[in-house]
Parts: C-alpha cells; sequence; structure tokens
C-alpha cells in the first residue's frame, strides 16, 4: 500500500508519516520546503524507516500535476491521502 502525507514534515503529519512506514506502508511525506522535507526524511531514515519525499504545494497546480506523474511513474499510484 501507498500513503501519501501532505504536510508530513512537522507535527501529526510526521506522526502519522512514522507510524505508517513502520506499518510497513510505503509513505510519501510532502511539503513546500525542499530543506524540511529531507531533514524530516533523514530523521525517519535514523530511525531505520523507508520513507520517500516529494516536494508539493498543494495550492500551485503545477505543483500537483508533477507530484501525479511522479507518483504514477514511482509508485503506480496511491492507496491513503
Amino acid at each position: 500500500m501507498v500513503a501519501v502525507v501532505t504536510g508530513g514534515n512537522t507535527g501529526i503529519g510526521f506522526a502519522l508519516v512514522r507510524q505508517l512506514a513502520m506499518l510497513g506502508l510505503s509513505v510519501v511525506l510532502t511539503c513546500r520546503d525542499v530543506s524540511k522535507g529531507n531533514k524530516a526524511v533523514e530523521s525517519l531514515r535514523l530511525q531505520g524507516l523507508h520513507v520517500s519525499y516529494f516536494r508539493l504545494d498543494v495550492l500551485d497546480h503545477s505543483s500537483i500535476k508533477d507530484f501525479v506523474s511522479w507518483l504514477r511513474e514511482t509508485l503506480g499510484g496511491l492507496d491513503i491521502l
């Protein structure tokens, strides 16, 4: 199963990313700030969890289109948003 968490770099989103990854799901953490997104993913990887990151601005149509294309090509789609 593939889960996408928007705003996954802090707070409830970050906790959700961690829990889903611990359950064995393929998780994509998204946020607008590349530096913060990469830092969050690195923190999870240090905990032994595999999480992908993609820069996504949910208010930007072209950002959404880029993400959807990447998601389809890379993971075949999603099961949980």
